[in-house]
């Protein structure tokens, strides 16, 4: 615990996730920058709900950890191809 709130932790993971959908698309040049912005920014209202309806539950955290994929992401640099150009 460094003293952050946990609705400031969970906005920002949130945040995190959805914000990556739209990057990957602009670097695959499905969509533009201006696009991905609108997208994020249309998703603002649900992330807050998602965050409210997730901080009033009175239940048991469940918690997820999936060290393969962060291995993966971790190995992709030496990979013989690569995904994305940049």
């Amino acid at each position: 615990d460094c003293g952050a709130a946990e609705q400031d932790v969970l906005a920002a993971l949130a945040y995190s996730l959805v914000n990556s959908i739209p990057q990957a698309a602009i670097r695959l040049g499905v969509i533009g920058p201006a696009a991905a912005a609108r997208i994020v920014a249309s998703a603002a209202p649900a992330i807050a709900d998602a965050v409210q309806a997730v901080c009033s539950d009175p239940r048991p955290r469940i918690g997820a950890f999936s060290p393969m994929l962060e291995i993966a992401a971790m190995l992709q640099p030496t990979l013989p191809f690569r995904m994305f150009a940049s």
